[in-house]
């Protein structure tokens, strides 16, 4: 009677043992909420301009000037730039040179952050080339893939820098632009870095790829 009652102590004493190392090892979970609201983030693209408001500015290539352009998108991750170039006759005597061949035209672009309106801290440390061969089309393509900058962001400057030196009634490629409602934000520096123009009712014709959530 005596050994029977020592083993049931012994078992109730183990019992007690494994329902508390049970208890210390159960983690208890708070209730999860699921945000509906969540969107899985997507490959977007968003175009600027259109040819019925194109207006052709040949400022920055006749006068040498600097232009930063001001981009304003959807929150996210830029991919990808495309920019499109027109040809345009660099002080031509007539107009039969709008039908002449464009020279090879070269331009240095930068990517800057948008901090207070200004250009802030630039994206690419070394600037992207960008070559237009020289050829009878109108229009000429270039697409920039800018996804290994990391830039997140809902708005930023666009840097673009004449490489190539014009002569007078020759033909070039110039970047599209487009007249707006709005002044979109442009700034144009001369070649000794003076602000010469500011806030004008311009944008720039270009295709932004943006990996967004907001759509």
């Amino acid at each position: 009677m005596a050994q029977r009652l020592t083993n049931s102590i012994i078992a109730a004493l183990l019992l007690s043992t494994l329902v508390n190392v049970h208890a210390q090892d159960t983690i208890q979970l708070k209730e999860v909420h699921v945000d509906k609201k969540y969107k899985k983030p997507k490959l977007k693209t968003f175009l600027f301009g259109d040819k019925k408001t194109e207006v052709y500015d040949g400022l920055i290539f006749q006068m040498q000037q600097t232009y930063f352009y001001l981009i304003e998108t959807h929150y996210g991750e830029i991919k990808a730039i495309d920019l499109n170039f027109a040809m345009f006759p660099n002080k031509p005597k007539n107009d039969k040179h709008f039908k002449s061949i464009a020279e090879r035209t070269e331009y240095d672009v930068t990517i800057y952050r948008n901090e207070d309106g200004l250009p802030g801290t630039a994206v690419n440390n070394t600037p992207i080339r960008i070559t237009c061969e020289a050829g009878r089309h109108w229009e000429h393509d270039i697409s920039l893939d800018v996804s290994a900058y990391g830039l997140v962001d809902s708005s930023f400057f666009i840097k673009m820098t004449s490489v190539t030196l014009p002569e007078d009634n020759k033909c070039y490629y110039i970047p599209r632009c487009f007249g707006t409602d709005s002044k979109e934000k442009i700034l144009a520096y001369n070649k000794t870095g003076n602000l010469v123009a500011e806030g004008r009712e311009l944008g720039l014709m270009v295709e932004i790829k943006v990996l967004t959530q907001d759509y």
